[in-house]
């Protein structure tokens, strides 16, 4: 049966998951893609922890992150979680999870900026903070980055992206800088970053975790 598109109606749902699934990453018309981006100096910002989401593979959710949450929210996002997580995968959007992840990997190795970043979408379970840790996770998981990869993605890329690399984004004489005291080595094990001690902005230290219990 063919279905009659609406003039300027927008594509169904699952309509661009399907595409992005069904598509050869390694076809010269994808790699010719990517080199037209770099070319017109185009950065591409990762927003895997978004597009997880849709996935049946994701973990479960780190308790910190639902104790953040809004009990309407949490429910949301757990209703949604466990719809998601009972599909029996591979699904469509297991395959455009997994082809993203790899084009964002094959972008940077041709020379393309790449940093990362989330957005309150997606099944309502990103927030702030932990939304992060859980991006530049995947940059390890998910996109075979180092974990040193990860964090000069996350912290010197984006500087670049914005155009404030002269003043941030890595720590040298003459730069501003907010630092995070974390127990634990996130250069060997990401997931390190979740370690987290203290924050010190504009000089001045804050625990963070007495923060966030209050």
């Amino acid at each position: 049966m063919l279905w009659a598109k609406k003039e300027n109606a927008p594509p169904s749902p699952g309509s661009s998951y399907n595409a992005l699934s069904n598509l050869d990453i390694n076809s010269d018309s994808v790699k010719q893609f990517i080199q037209f981006l770099i070319d017109k100096k185009m950065s591409i910002t990762s927003s895997l922890a978004v597009f997880e989401g849709a996935t049946t593979t994701q973990p479960q959710p780190n308790q910190e992150a639902l104790n953040a949450m809004s009990p309407d929210t949490r429910d949301f996002y757990l209703q949604r979680l466990t719809t998601t997580k009972s599909a029996k995968g591979p699904t469509v959007y297991d395959k455009a999870y997994a082809n993203a992840a790899k084009m964002e990997k094959m972008f940077y190795d041709m020379g393309g900026l790449l940093s990362v970043g989330t957005d309150p979408t997606g099944n309502g379970g990103i927030i702030a903070g932990y939304g992060n840790w859980r991006a530049i996770e995947l940059l390890v998981e998910a996109d075979g980055f180092t974990p040193l990869q990860a964090i000069k993605i996350a912290t010197l890329h984006g500087a670049i992206g914005l155009g404030f690399d002269k003043t941030i984004g890595t720590i040298e004489a003459g730069k501003n800088a907010d630092l995070l005291i974390i127990d634990g080595d996130p250069s060997k094990n990401i997931s390190d970053l979740r370690k987290l001690q203290y924050v010190f902005k504009n000089g001045v230290g804050y625990n963070s975790k007495k923060y966030s219990t209050q």
